[in-house]
């Protein structure tokens, strides 16, 4: 039977809950899933984490553009969502930083890691309620352009304080970062290597590639291959943590080696990044 943890699965309401995540978990146990890393995006969304919690701040925050629920009172209820208020996403704010710190402080016993934290730096996160060609258009009008990229900059620029933020808080709880940047790798790196100083094992990126790729192991920080490496035939638009048999027999091709040893070495990667994880989990299933 195979032994695997997925590190960086969103099990969680209201995309998984009641019977139909009971039936994720069943599917995950049947290929030898043992663990299952939670990462959630946002304060509200943390008490309903299982597994393995981690907590982070995302980059991208839902606000509220319509009606007057708050995203907490609507989190079970995905099918009345539309009716109750309209969303949008936003880019995390220095304002968002302090309710995650003072969770992470505050359950840092219980967690294994923070994350998911990230940078996001994708045009309709930095220009909320505007595509990505909405905004090459707003780029080409050279009246708009100078405020446009403006502001831009200053997004950005609050981002990468708020990513900083929370990392410190991390290594202060002494926790390693679980992390999933878009299109700000580079950002990324330099941050958590250059100017933290996170530690070689403190870290792991998801669905990082190219020179990003590169530059994260010459850190010692890990990388998580999500089944997006390869195109999955199951027509579904949520992944689950049973489809880390995707990525390890990827992984199993790639380098040629037999499954039993890439198993081993899975398991053996993930007990570097979450050093007491076992430990964690023993008190929390016997309190």
């Amino acid at each position: 039977m195979h032994r695997l943890i997925d590190v960086h699965a969103h099990l969680y309401p209201p995309n998984f809950a009641g019977a139909e995540l009971s039936a994720v978990l069943e599917r995950a146990r049947a290929v030898g899933v043992r663990g299952i890393v939670t990462v959630p995006e946002m304060v509200e969304e943390c008490e309903e984490v299982l597994c393995w919690p981690n907590l982070g701040l995302h980059p991208v925050q839902k606000e509220i553009i319509s009606g007057s629920a708050v995203r907490n009172d609507v989190a079970r209820l995905q099918d009345q969502i539309a009716g109750v208020a309209t969303t949008r996403e936003r880019a995390a704010r220095l304002s968002d930083v302090p309710p995650a710190v003072e969770f992470i402080q505050k359950h840092k016993e219980k967690l294994i890691a923070v994350g998911e934290v990230r940078l996001d730096f994708t045009p309709h996160v930095i220009h909320p309620g505007h595509t990505a060609s909405q905004v090459w258009e707003l780029k080409k009008d050279y009246a708009k352009k100078e405020t446009v990229e403006a502001r831009e900059f200053e997004v950005k620029e609050e981002q990468k304080e708020v990513f900083r933020r929370v990392v410190r808080c991390a290594m202060d709880a002494d926790l390693p970062v679980n992390c999933h940047s878009r299109s700000a790798g580079k950002y990324t790196i330099e941050i958590l290597g250059e100017e933290l100083n996170v530690p070689p094992h403190r870290a792991i990126l998801h669905a990082f590639d190219g020179s990003n790729a590169l530059a994260t192991v010459s850190l010692g920080y890990f990388l998580s291959v999500p089944p997006s490496v390869v195109r999955s035939p199951q027509n579904q638009t949520l992944n689950e943590p049973s489809e880390i048999m995707i990525s390890l027999e990827e992984v199993v091709k790639r380098k040629g080696v037999a499954k039993e040893e890439v198993e081993v070495m899975m398991l053996e990667n993930t007990g570097k990044v979450f050093r007491d994880l076992d430990t964690k989990w023993l008190a929390r299933t016997n309190s």
